[in-house]
């Protein structure tokens, strides 16, 4: 069969876990399926993407661009129902939220979150307009929709209507880990001035990362701790984080690493006394994983999906409560036994996903979709 991956939502390096997504599926679905044939429609800042060399799979570059959302909106509702009906496509699946209303194939289509209703009034108006119209449409009217939780199935069943049995969880899984020189870290303990122990976290700007909730409890342990604080990723000057940072008075204890690469990353996990995840919601939550696979504890919020991703493998805390992030970090802290369990706990977890786990599930719904096509036609 002949197979659509519709990834025109692509921005590298902007889109963040549904780019991991697309990158693992594909690399699952090429280790496994030499048969069928995988076309991927991409868009014009997503050519030079890597996703694989099998020779199953082939790239169709779309004159269009993910950063100009709402062309990009029109040309996935317009035009690739054409060019996926020139390109021969028996089953189209759409791996970001949402795709094509009318097509002459089976459509599958993978939900992420519902973060649109969830966190909508802090997202720009257009956008979330358009997600409103577009994701319910879009679950309604395919085959089968793909969450990657079952927290997120719970939520298009209870805010879109969506009946539990169209609805297939895959989990997804973290990217393939390579060993990290421990020559990398020396050189980062230099660029960003790490002198002595620290907990990491990834920076934000999206509120619901609770990325200042944070801060508050982590100015509150700084007289008792010598740790410092590393926020990995974007925070732009005169941001709320950063003038958070200023008004607690935090700036010799805060470093802001800005965007680094993936193995900059895992440098900074390897090394980090444990790592801390205060977000109020996540469909999935594929930092946690990583982290486990890095083997530092976590202390981590207690909601959304994230109890569901993380499992035995860290100490939670209510993301609305500072007494309770405080409490919760001093526990781990203040006790090498319990950071010992939860790295051994995490491992366990993390164990739990895998990419080709997760194609090999996705293959299955794309031959029983297309299995009860036939028996339809």
């Amino acid at each position: 069969m002949r197979i659509g991956l519709n990834l025109l939502y692509l921005l590298p390096n902007h889109v963040g876990g549904t780019q991991t997504y697309a990158e693992g599926l594909i690399q699952g679905l090429a280790s496994l399926d030499k048969q069928n044939e995988y076309c991927l429609f991409v868009n014009q800042e997503a050519e030079n993407l890597f996703f694989t060399d099998a020779q199953n799979f082939r790239r169709v570059v779309c004159p269009v661009r993910a950063s100009n959302r709402r062309a990009r909106y029109f040309y996935e509702q317009l035009q690739l129902p054409q060019r996926a009906k020139k390109e021969g496509i028996e089953l189209l699946h759409s791996c970001g939220y949402v795709g094509p209303l009318r097509l002459a194939c089976p459509h599958i289509v993978t939900v992420h979150d519902l973060n649109y209703i969830a966190f909508g009034d802090q997202m720009e108006v257009s956008r979330r307009l358009m997600l409103a119209f577009l994701v319910p449409r879009v679950a309604r009217r395919a085959a089968r929709v793909i969450a990657v939780s079952d927290f997120t199935r719970r939520e298009l069943v209870e805010h879109i209507g969506l009946k539990k049995e169209q609805i297939c969880v895959i989990h997804e899984a973290p990217k393939a880990r390579p060993p990290c020189p421990k020559q990398k870290f020396h050189e980062l303990r230099e660029r960003f001035g790490l002198d002595g122990p620290y907990l990491l976290a990834f920076s934000s700007l999206s509120p619901h990362k609770n990325i200042p909730f944070l801060l508050e409890g982590f100015a509150k342990i700084t007289s008792i701790y010598p740790h410092r604080l590393v926020l990995v990723g974007h925070t732009p000057p005169g941001s709320e984080i950063e003038h958070k940072i200023e008004r607690l008075g935090l700036g010799d204890r805060v470093i802001c690493t800005g965007y680094v690469s993936d193995d900059i990353v895992n440098a900074l996990l390897d090394e980090a006394t444990l790592f801390v995840f205060p977000s109020k919601y996540e469909g999935f939550g594929l930092p946690i994983l990583e982290a486990q696979q890095a083997g530092i504890p976590i202390v981590c919020s207690q909601t959304a999906s994230l109890p569901e991703v993380a499992g035995e493998g860290a100490l939670y805390f209510d993301p609305y409560s500072e007494e309770s992030l405080i409490s919760a970090l001093r526990t781990v802290l203040d006790d090498k036994t319990i950071r010992e369990a939860l790295c051994q706990k995490g491992y366990a977890n993390v164990a739990r996903f895998s990419w080709k786990k997760a194609a090999a599930e996705t293959l299955a719904i794309y031959k029983a979709v297309l299995q009860n096509t036939n028996r339809k036609g």
